[in-house]
């Protein structure tokens, strides 16, 4: 079962620190891990680190090796990085690309079953029908989903998505964060996830990481990390969390926070 640590981990982007001295809870597998905080407070660059081991300080491991001992074949094979940004439109099929994919990145499996696995990934997201289609004819929420399958395509021990649901409306991103839930609880992979939106937090993640301007703002069960404390000092909101009615926590924002007086 994967297993993830990161200590004092520090970065630094053309002379500015982006990242500094985030330590973070070990990381197990199994686990969905929502990674929040506001916007440019550094998830994308930590997400980015994960996945690409280089310029850093401090220290990521997996399964207690240092990621810098792994050669860069093994990283790719075992992390696998969903961006922001999904793939272009091109004249591209979501089957061609993936099995192009598959192929460009040595994955180790016959064509028989590559051919099963796209199916499954692209049946589960709801792609079937558009698996013969060109990209540039998709929506960008359906090309969003198609990125969730490169990602997905290799089986990582290690499954990083930066605001994978983005560009989805509700249906999807209930759908995307139940396959990579499932995903991660299946085969013992850490899923970790930059998310916008606190409630779907809430509702898909066994751990969550608050980033602010760069730091560790806390880290924890979600409902032991989103106190209305953090989110007026983080967020600068005045929220709370209640419970609907089938028992699930839900934030509800009220307003903007009022700053302290001089």
């Amino acid at each position: 079962m994967a297993v993830m640590q990161v200590s004092d981990l520090g970065v630094r982007l053309s002379g500015r620190e982006i990242l500094k001295g985030v330590t973070l809870p070990t990381l197990q597998g199994g686990q969905v891990v929502g990674l929040v905080g506001p916007n440019a407070s550094g998830k994308s660059t930590l997400l980015r680190t994960l996945a690409l081991g280089r310029a850093f300080s401090g220290e990521i491991a997996l399964d207690g090796a240092p990621v810098l001992s792994l050669s860069r074949r093994d990283r790719a094979q075992r992390l696998s990085l969903m961006p922001q940004t999904p793939p272009i439109g091109s004249t591209l099929t979501p089957f061609e690309l993936l099995r192009s994919y598959a192929r460009a990145t040595r994955l180790s499996v016959s064509d028989r079953d590559l051919g099963q696995r796209m199916a499954g990934l692209l049946g589960q997201l709801g792609l079937l029908p558009d698996a013969h289609r060109r990209l540039n004819e998709l929506s960008g929420g359906k090309r969003q989903l198609v990125g969730l399958c490169l990602a997905m395509i290799g089986e990582p021990e290690y499954l990083l998505l930066d605001e994978p649901t983005s560009a989805l409306d509700l249906r999807w991103q209930l759908t995307a964060l139940s396959v990579a839930r499932d995903f991660a609880r299946d085969r013992g992979a850490v899923c970790i996830a930059a998310l916008h939106d606190i409630n779907l937090a809430l509702r898909f993640c066994d751990v969550l990481v608050v980033l602010d301007q760069g730091r560790l703002a806390a880290a924890g069960a979600p409902e032991e990390v989103m106190t209305a404390e953090l989110l007026a000092r983080v967020y600068g909101v005045s929220a709370r969390l209640e419970r609907c009615s089938q028992g699930a926590p839900v934030l509800i924002a009220d307003a903007v926070a009022q700053p302290a007086p001089v």
